[in-house]
């Protein structure tokens, strides 16, 4: 069940239902259980026996936050803080990482070195849907409790429903407990505007996704491997990369909008994940603005707990490149996200090594314009390694594109890039908006959007595939 199949469409009724019936009450108790059941039931629909992974690593975290808080010196207030990280991260790493290091160590060679002709230790287990993103949320519970700039919540329910809202529950945002915590109590009463806000980023993440994501994913899938040969065309190359690029934004940024929409509609809300990523200008832009909820977590949690930038300037050089390859690893236990994360650190080290972005913005704008180029030219790149199966395949597209082998292609190839238009249009109106050239949009406008993204919706929606994210 996800948000564009009919069980989800089915379910999100019901809870709509109760949403005007027993949380008619601003403050409702009895809305809050529902939202916090239909959540439960909305994870362990697929794998009923993964709600029991999150249930006990939300009860050891909800009693390490109170621990924490209660604790009468500091080194008891670390050693709770242990505990809550290291059970965090210890069922990431078996879930999400362990064959991965098992296999990339060599244990099977290793055995077999020593005589041990048996299969090495290999876990065969189904990845719990949105683990990566629970963990970090409960992560920064406890260690917001331990900083002092969180008081632990009082009631497990409370915290329970933190974790298991179900808009952000398998990919995301990644919502702080001090973003969240405080609306449990708040009122929560109906809106009109609210509502509708709330219906048209829905509307808009559904048209993302299904329109432009998932036609430009049935397109990607045959081009691809046509960019994967050798002495592969160029063209095929670069398409297949750029068209990749559009997908993962209009597929996640669908999925981001969709939970903000939903949550909305129920009474929250949640943090803006995406600010069109690629009018970034600098590498430090991109990262405020693709998948802000993982950069910022990223930078308060691990880059300011290494000591970030407030040590010697080769110490912070290592931080910044340790963020960005565990940043990475986060999202796949591949050394194709490893790779990936390496490309963005360099990038940003190299950044930083020569001030670029002070030294840019004061030059002409036909350098700022060809260093706007080189920026979002290397995020290309980038993808390739996020996409690829392999790091052999990832490296054989990025050949091609620079073999310059430019062959001759008929109209059907490059009628798919009709596709990318609506995100590249959502990108030019942020420019304006931030020089200034027009308003922001008033409500007849977004209604005249709604309805032609509504349209497209009945009438060119592409064939249904997982949202990217949901594998992380």
């Amino acid at each position: 069940m996800n948000f564009v199949s009919v069980s989800f469409i089915l379910f999100y009724a019901v809870v709509l239902l109760a949403k005007f019936t027993i949380g008619r009450n601003s403050k409702s108790e009895s809305y809050l259980y529902f939202l916090i059941v239909a959540s439960l039931f909305f994870y362990g629909y697929h794998i009923p026996e993964h709600l029991g992974i999150l249930l006990i690593s939300a009860g050891v975290n909800f009693w390490c936050g109170a621990c924490i808080a209660a604790a009468p010196s500091q080194s008891q207030r670390k050693r709770f803080l242990f505990y809550s990280v290291v059970a965090s991260l210890s069922v990431l790493f078996i879930f999400k990482y362990f064959n991965f290091f098992i296999s990339t160590l060599h244990i099977q060679k290793l055995l077999q070195a020593i005589g041990i002709h048996q299969q090495g230790p290999v876990l065969d287990i189904i990845l719990p849907m949105g683990i990566s993103f629970f963990t970090f949320q409960m992560m920064s519970y406890t260690i917001d409790i331990y900083r002092g700039i969180l008081q632990p919540v009082q009631r497990f329910a409370h915290f329970l429903f933190y974790i298991s809202f179900f808009p952000h529950l398998v990919a995301g945002p990644i919502v702080r407990a001090k973003e969240f915590l405080y609306q449990i109590g708040r009122s929560r009463a109906f809106h009109l505007r609210v509502f509708t806000h709330g219906g048209y980023l829905i509307i808009k993440g559904l048209f993302l996704k299904m329109v432009v994501a998932d036609n430009l994913a049935f397109v990607i899938r045959g081009r691809w491997s046509e960019a994967a040969v050798t002495g592969g065309d160029t063209w095929v190359a670069l398409s297949a990369a750029l068209f990749f690029a559009f997908q993962i934004y209009c597929d996640f940024e669908g999925y981001s909008t969709i939970a903000r929409g939903i949550s909305y509609q129920l009474g929250f809300v949640l943090p803006i994940n995406f600010r069109e990523p690629y009018i970034a200008s600098s590498f430090q832009d991109f990262w405020r603005r693709w998948h802000i909820t993982l950069s910022s977590w990223l930078r308060d949690y691990l880059y300011v707990s290494l000591g970030g930038n407030r040590v010697s300037h080769t110490r912070t050089s290592v931080n910044l490149l340790i963020v960005m390859l565990l940043g990475g690893l986060w999202h796949g236990a591949s050394f194709n996200f490893v790779v990936w994360g390496a490309i963005h650190g360099l990038a940003l080290l190299v950044e930083r090594q020569f001030y670029l972005v002070k030294r840019v913005t004061k030059q002409s704008w036909p350098v700022q314009l060809i260093y706007y180029t080189a920026v979002q030219f290397t995020v290309l790149l980038a993808w390739v390694f996020f996409r690829a199966t392999s790091l052999q395949q990832a490296v054989l597209i990025i050949k091609n594109i620079f073999s310059f082998n430019f062959g001759s292609h008929d109209i059907n190839f490059w009628i798919p890039y009709v596709l990318i238009i609506p995100p590249v249009l959502i990108h030019v109106r942020a420019i304006g908006r931030n020089k200034g050239w027009w308003p922001r949009e008033n409500n007849w406008v977004l209604s005249i959007y709604a309805a032609f993204m509504i349209a497209l919706l009945l009438t060119c929606y592409g064939r249904s595939f997982d949202f990217i994210y949901l594998q992380f």
